[in-house]
């Protein structure tokens, strides 16, 4: 059995790559990204600030459609987090690297919603990367 896999560099809403802007207690989403085959999923992320330390919550949405451009890096009533499921960190508040495991339901796409919690700083940025591991 051959492992294949990829590691994607999370974009923006926009479709920039990283890392995203989680302003104060705002909610930010990354851009859509397909789940293609995959067998194993993970995120690593890394909060920082250089004015205060972090404080987010990351969730895992999953939806049936591709957003338009338009639609990105806003709530969608097509993108939820899984009946069942927990967020993947309830609340990051150090600014350490994290790496989790994500078990996805079987859905065409997904991305990250991440929202500053309480004494959040308005300059944290959130780098992110998604690991998707296929066996052939």
């Amino acid at each position: 059995m051959r492992n294949q896999g990829g590691v994607i560099n999370v974009p923006k809403g926009d479709g920039t790559p990283g890392p995203i802007l989680v302003a104060g207690t705002a909610v930010a989403y990354s851009r859509t990204m397909p789940l293609n085959m995959g067998n194993y999923f993970g995120i690593w992320f890394q909060a920082t600030s250089v004015i205060g330390t972090a404080d987010v919550k990351v969730e895992f949405e999953q939806g049936p459609v591709d957003l338009t451009d338009a639609q990105q890096d806003a709530a969608h009533s097509s993108f939820i987090v899984a009946d069942g499921a927990t967020e993947i960190d309830a609340q990051a508040n150090d600014e350490k690297a994290h790496l989790w495991n994500v078990s996805p339901v079987p859905m065409t796409y997904c991305r990250f919603k991440i929202t500053g919690l309480g004494s959040n700083p308005a300059d944290t940025l959130i780098q992110m990367y998604f690991f998707i591991q296929e066996q052939a």
